[in-house]
């Protein structure tokens, strides 16, 4: 059996994924990366479990960690850049 498809939005852009996929790669499937290093080169998320915080975004209007997060319908996710 297929996961269903869900819809949640990065930056007001609509993503359709799998339901239980995390934040980070819905991120990720927007920008075609996580975030620009320093110098503006492109970088996934650092650890994926949740321990550096790197992945921190606002979802819903809460700090959280995009990679421990799994996406639900009509998320509203916020990267800051």
């Amino acid at each position: 059996m297929s996961p269903r498809s869900v819809t949640v939005h990065v930056n007001g852009v609509p993503v359709t994924l799998p339901e239980g996929t995390t934040v980070a790669a819905a991120i990720a499937g927007v920008t075609g990366h996580f975030r620009a290093a320093p110098g503006g080169a492109p970088r996934g998320p650092f650890c994926g479990m949740g321990y550096c915080g790197e992945c921190r975004v606002r979802i819903d209007g809460v700090i959280r960690l995009a990679c421990q997060t799994p996406v639900s319908p009509g998320l509203l996710v916020e990267t800051g850049g």
